[in-house]
């Protein structure tokens, strides 16, 4: 029983090492649209390998909410690895 565990154990570790984060993988790009006087904020996301077109997160004329989606976004990066956040993206 407890050889089980530890096999189990050594296992998922051997599984999580192996997992690509998404800081690796996917890139952030937010970006302004528009004229200087209105500008419009587009945050979204590109897959790097696998050169995906660009999933767009956030559209918006606030400033302040596309800075803390980004931020936002950047930790969900380092924090997850590559297929977490793919599927993630598949909710949205």
């Amino acid at each position: 029983m407890v050889h089980s565990l530890i096999d189990d154990l050594v296992e998922d570790s051997a599984a999580a090492s192996q997992a690509r984060l998404a800081v690796d993988d996917w890139e952030v790009d937010c970006r302004t649209v528009g004229a200087e006087t209105h500008p419009h904020f587009m945050l979204s996301v590109r897959h790097r390998r696998e050169n995906r077109r660009s999933r767009v997160l956030l559209t918006t004329g606030d400033w302040r909410r596309a800075a803390t989606v980004d931020a936002a976004t950047r930790r969900l990066l380092t924090g997850m690895d590559s297929d977490a956040f793919s599927a993630l993206l598949q909710l949205a």
